[in-house]
């Protein structure tokens, strides 16, 4: 009748209630590796590692770095595209960047970028489409309005998403795998072996890296 919400509540706010109800029916296991698995199966995500291999497709010189352009096995059927760049200064033990972002690998030059800078310092930078993203994007990027917008491609993109569960996987999941493929994938690479492994997610790539970097023992840092 008033309209303020904190008085209905009783002098509480839907942020205290929920952190309330969080308290209650959140209890984490105390053991990492028991915590480690309920998230997995939560995320409905399991590892799976096939003997695969880069298949090249291009190589070529850009802006003063050397791009080897591949695809690979992620899963049965899933096939992954990515690139390889460096530059003439590559260090022979430098770490090894995998890099992922939810808008695809980078399709131009631009050297304010993370992934571009790292190589132009003398790092190798596996730069990686999970799936849903860049050349395996099922629609083209949309861009939205941030609090209103809508668009028919968005909700295709979303269809797909949602479906994703019905057939026991999550696409976060997915793409975490494909993270992972693509270090089994890079390091066969007699050049990219015995490097440490730097996973580097922008925007919604950051919690795929985070993933990959907890349930990876080889990944030794995430950015």
């Amino acid at each position: 009748e008033h309209g303020k919400t904190i008085v209905d509540l009783g002098g509480e706010t839907g942020q205290t209630l929920n952190m309330k109800r969080a308290d209650a029916i959140y209890h984490p296991a105390a053991d990492p590796a028991l915590l480690k698995t309920r998230i997995a199966e939560r995320l409905m995500f399991k590892i799976s590692h096939l003997n695969t291999t880069l298949q090249q497709v291009e190589k070529t010189t850009v802006s003063g770095l050397t791009v080897e352009k591949f695809t690979f096995t992620s899963e049965k059927s899933i096939i992954v595209p990515a690139y390889l760049m460096y530059s003439d200064n590559l260090g022979k033990k430098s770490p090894l960047f995998i890099y992922a972002s939810d808008k695809g690998k980078p399709s131009v030059v631009d050297r304010s970028s993370l992934p571009f800078n790292l190589a132009y310092a003398g790092y190798p930078v596996f730069a990686i489409d999970v799936r849903g993203t860049g050349e395996t994007g099922i629609t083209p990027l949309p861009v939205l309005d941030k609090f209103a917008g809508f668009d028919l491609m968005q909700w295709e993109n979303d269809q797909v998403y949602l479906q994703c569960s019905g057939f026991g996987k999550t696409l976060f999941g997915m793409r975490t795998q494909d993270m992972i493929a693509s270090i089994d994938a890079i390091t066969a690479r007699d050049d990219m072996k015995n490097r440490k492994i730097v996973v580097i997610g922008d925007g919604s790539g950051g919690i795929w890296a985070m993933t990959a970097a907890l349930y990876d023992p080889r990944v030794s840092g995430a950015v």
